[in-house]
């Protein structure tokens, strides 16, 4: 939207009432002259006394070509692919040329404006002898430009209501789509707004553009910067592989997928119990490999009560932490290792079996292991 928030912006520096009023006085006066041309007087008759303004000379497309001619004088980067095609010293002679121009075009302009000011000033004193009629002066030229900017505004405006998708990005198995469609009513604008304010007479000019334009500069507390946003609305979609609309769960699943993705800008990535969102599959299949890319660049810490996750992700140092009552006082005990040591250690050297520990985290004690496993050969044969 970023480009039709330029536009917006650049209209909304039209006062159409005003250029309509310019051109209805410039007509009024004219007619008035006409019909009181045999009342003229030796300061009416002078023909300073109706002489229009010369018009100044846009310099924007000479200062385009010559930063654009500077940019591929200068560019050390691509210069073999520049030279082969243009000799550096046609750029250069380019660059003055334009330069030269640019020059020659603002003296005309300031001797533009200074036959204008002496014009300006010499009709003044005349007006002031005389009771005849003069005409009033406008800048037809800038009438014209502003607008043919109003009746392209109203075209592009008529464009970007059309329902089409915008963009589309990818997050793993999930898809982000952009889609535009028109607003359906005050209330929509309402809650696209935040704010407390009144849309219904604004939105029944909806479907005119500049007409809409004028409404929404009316409506208080509605900051010009954000006009460009209650001309189309913009919903986001979450899809899964199938194409279809996520689920409450798919949601979280993409959410967590979409934090992990950014997480290499940050100084560390700390996922705390994620098997109270997710189950063990999803982990494995979608946000253990991701993590361990993180990981090559950004410190990973996994805090967890399920030691399935914990070893899915096949981490490279193992934290843990137990509970003693001494005292009637709880004490906090942090035991750590590599995987596949025999025991995990305390600072103070203190230790305790990674079997056992691994056991009862992973399968509720040395009995409900036997239990399960009996279970899953029954299941098997």
């Amino acid at each position: 939207m970023r480009e039709f928030r330029d536009v917006l912006e650049d209209v909304n520096k039209i006062d159409t009432t005003e250029n309509e009023k310019k051109v209805e006085t410039y007509l009024t006066s004219l007619l008035k002259v006409a019909k009181e041309e045999e009342k003229r007087d030796v300061y009416s008759k002078c023909v300073l006394f109706n002489e229009s303004k010369f018009l100044e000379v846009e310099n924007e497309t000479l200062k385009t070509l010559i930063s654009a001619a500077e940019i591929l004088y200068n560019n050390t980067v691509y210069i073999e692919i520049i030279e082969r095609h243009l000799e550096k010293n046609a750029l250069r002679m380019l660059l003055l040329d334009l330069i030269y121009k640019f020059n020659e075009e603002q003296e005309r302009n300031l001797k533009k404006l200074w036959v204008n000011s002496i014009v300006t000033n010499v009709q003044k004193e005349l007006q002031s002898s005389t009771s005849s009629a003069h005409v009033s002066d406008i800048d037809f030229y800038e009438y014209l430009v502003e607008k043919e900017k109003c009746r392209k505004f109203d075209i592009i405006v008529r464009e970007i209501k059309k329902e089409k998708i915008i963009e589309k990005t990818d997050v793993r198995r999930f898809r982000i789509v952009a889609q535009t469609k028109k607003f359906g009513g005050a209330q929509e604008l309402l809650n696209k707004s935040g704010i407390r304010t009144q849309f219904s007479n604004a939105f029944t000019h909806y479907d005119f553009s500049l007409e809409y334009l004028e409404e929404l500069k009316k409506i208080e507390r509605l900051p010009e910067t954000e006009y460009y946003k209650y001309f189309v609305d913009v919903k986001y979609s979450i899809l899964n592989e199938y194409g279809a609309e996520v689920s409450g769960g798919e949601r979280s699943e993409f959410n967590l997928l979409d934090k992990i993705q950014n997480a290499h800008h940050y100084d560390l990535l700390l996922i705390d119990e994620p098997e109270s969102s997710f189950d063990n599959l999803f982990l494995k299949s979608e946000v253990n490999e991701q993590i361990r890319q993180i990981s090559k660049t950004v410190p990973v810490l996994i805090v967890t009560h399920n030691n399935t996750v914990g070893v899915s992700i096949q981490p490279d140092y193992i934290l843990f932490t137990k509970k003693e009552i001494v005292n009637s006082k709880p004490v906090y005990k942090i035991f750590s290792g590599k995987p596949g040591e025999k025991v995990l250690k305390k600072v103070d050297a203190e230790e305790i079996p990674s079997y056992e520990i691994m056991l009862n985290c992973l399968e509720a004690g040395l009995i409900t292991y036997n239990e399960r496993t009996q279970t899953y050969d029954i299941l098997k044969n």
